[in-house]
């Protein structure tokens, strides 16, 4: 029995011509596939690391969940779930949950220094001026009650591993030099008694602290009057005497 040359090619381990077509079929699908997959690559970031406030969502979430669980214990997990995005991006703004840490400290010193530069714009007469300061700096407690009660935890619980500390003496020392500008003010117009700036700003700053975490402790016992007399007793003893 003889066979034929393409006969021979089929045994041989050859294509038949049904195959080739399939294989160039296949083989131009294979590159219209490769296109897709460029086009997709060369995309913009998906939308949802554009949408509106996921940045914002991530700091206050992360805020909340480190405020009660502290630094070590706060996982992604829980920090995207009650952000309402997803891990990527988290990733994509902060790089890591030690950047969205140090995002929070930053945060937190640009929003200080500005509550304490608006108190420091406010001129008039020393007692309105020093209302102004307990004003401004309790409203931004409030507002940012969670990032206190982290920080708070922080330097009075237990160690949380956190990799970066909060510069805590750099808020205090931003407020102790604000009572010191206000109250030299008031000194050189003769409104108060000549004292040391510094124990004047310690002692202000004192009745700040007190009634800050007086009232975050308490909150149904605290009122706004409270703060004032304690203000007007302090005062009645700083205020020059005119007899």
């Amino acid at each position: 029995m003889c066979y034929t040359p393409h006969r021979k090619m089929v045994r041989s381990g050859g294509t038949r011509p049904e195959e080739g077509r399939q294989a160039a079929q296949a083989s131009g699908a294979g590159r219209q596939g490769l296109r897709r997959t460029v086009r997709v690559m060369s995309r913009p970031l998906h939308t949802e690391n554009n949408s509106p406030g996921a940045r914002e969502r991530i700091l206050e979430a992360a805020l909340s969940v480190f405020a009660r669980k502290g630094y070590s214990a706060a996982s992604v997990r829980e920090i995207v779930s009650a952000a309402g995005v997803t891990k990527p991006v988290l990733y994509y703004y902060f790089g890591s949950k030690e950047g969205l840490f140090q995002a929070i400290l930053e945060e937190a010193q640009e929003r200080h220094k500005a509550a304490i530069d608006l108190i420091l714009e406010t001129d008039g007469p020393a007692i309105g001026r020093f209302t102004r300061f307990f004003q401004v700096l309790q409203a931004h407690v409030k507002e940012n009650e969670a990032l206190v009660r982290m920080f708070h935890g922080m330097a009075f619980g237990p160690a949380q591993g956190a990799p970066l500390e909060p510069d805590l003496n750099g808020f205090f020392l931003r407020q102790k030099e604000a009572v010191k500008a206000i109250y030299l003010t008031a000194a050189s117009r003769g409104e108060m008694i000549e004292a040391d700036p510094d124990a004047v700003a310690n002692l202000i700053v004192a009745i700040l602290d007190h009634t800050i975490h007086f009232s975050m402790s308490f909150p149904e016992s605290y009122t706004p009057e409270r703060l004032l007399e304690m203000l007007r007793l302090v005062f009645q003893g700083l205020a020059t005497r005119k007899d």
